[in-house]
C-alpha cells in the first residue's frame, strides 16, 4: 500500500494523541467529583533536588481521608473548599476538578510526540518533499520512496 507522506503522518498523529488520551478519557468517564479541602502549600520532601511547591489538598471517601498533591500555587485560604474528581476504585489517583488539573499531563504528553513528528514532517532531508511510503506485510515493512516528475514512485 502506497500513501502520501503527509497522509501518513496526520494518521500517524490521530494515533498518538488517541492512544494517549483514551486513558485519561476513560479514567475522567469512571470518575466521581467531590468537595476537598485545602489543607496547606509545601515543598515536597527535603531531598528532592529540585523543590516544586505543592497544594496538600484532602477529601473523604468512606471512611478514609484521602491525600494527594494538587497544582502549584492555587492561592486558596487553608481551608477552603476545592473541587476533586477521583477515581473511586483507586482514591488515591484524585485530582483537582479544573482543565489544568485534569488535561494538563495529558496535553503535554500528547504534543511531546506531536512535536518529533512536526519536525519529520517540515524538514525536508528527513522525509524529502517528493516522497511516499510504501507498507508491506513482509519486511521491511515501511519504505519511503521518492517520486518522479510524472508523480510515480521510483523503484
Amino acid at each position: 500500500m502506497i500513501i502520501q507522506r503527509t497522509i501518513f503522518f496526520l494518521a500517524l498523529s490521530v494515533f498518538f494523541v488517541l492512544l494517549i488520551a483514551s486513558g485519561k478519557v476513560i479514567w475522567f468517564l469512571r470518575s466521581e467529583k467531590t468537595t476537598g479541602v485545602f489543607s496547606f502549600e509545601g515543598k515536597g520532601n527535603a531531598l528532592e533536588q529540585i523543590r516544586i511547591t505543592h497544594s496538600f489538598i484532602y477529601f473523604r471517601h468512606g471512611k478514609d481521608t484521602v491525600w494527594f498533591n494538587g497544582p502549584i500555587g492555587l492561592n486558596v485560604p487553608e481551608g477552603a473548599a476545592i473541587p476533586v474528581r477521583y477515581n473511586p476504585a483507586n482514591p488515591s489517583d484524585a485530582t483537582v476538578n479544573t482543565f489544568y488539573g485534569i488535561w494538563g499531563g495529558t496535553l503535554v504528553y500528547c504534543s511531546l510526540p506531536l512535536l518529533v513528528l512536526l519536525v519529520l514532517v517540515v524538514h525536508p532531508h528527513i522525509i524529502p518533499y517528493r516522497s511516499v511510503i510504501l507498507l508491506s506485510r513482509k519486511r521491511p515493512f515501511m519504505q519511503l520512496r521518492l517520486k518522479d516528475a510524472a508523480g510515480n514512485p521510483f523503484s
